[in-house]
């Protein structure tokens, strides 16, 4: 499915790209606006650990990434138009959530 977008994942490269080379830092500039997801996650990864709903053992900043990786990748998959239903994205939530809880 990814190559029957590639003029679409390419137009994406190819504005990310020209935006590094104009000086851009697309780091800086991707981490203003989902900062703040993170740091969600994290708060509330943090809660379930101390409330014990979440394993002791889990590290709430490695476990928060997971999570926005997670959300990258379904919104991606959105995007690209193989996710046509949240269904698949709230049962990947839903499985890892059940993996760090006790």
């Amino acid at each position: 499915m990814l190559f029957d977008k590639k003029e679409f994942m390419s137009a994406i490269f190819d504005f990310v790209l020209s935006m590094v080379r104009s000086g851009e830092d697309m780091g800086a500039r991707i981490t203003r606006f989902t900062g703040g997801i993170k740091s969600v996650f994290v708060k509330l990864v943090t809660e379930g650990v101390m409330k014990g709903e979440f394993l002791p053992e889990v590290n709430p900043e490695r476990t928060a990434e997971g999570l926005y990786a997670l959300l990258e990748s379904c919104v991606l998959r959105i995007v690209l138009g193989t996710e046509t239903s949240s269904a698949n994205v709230k049962v990947r939530v839903s499985d890892m959530i059940r993996s760090i809880s006790v």
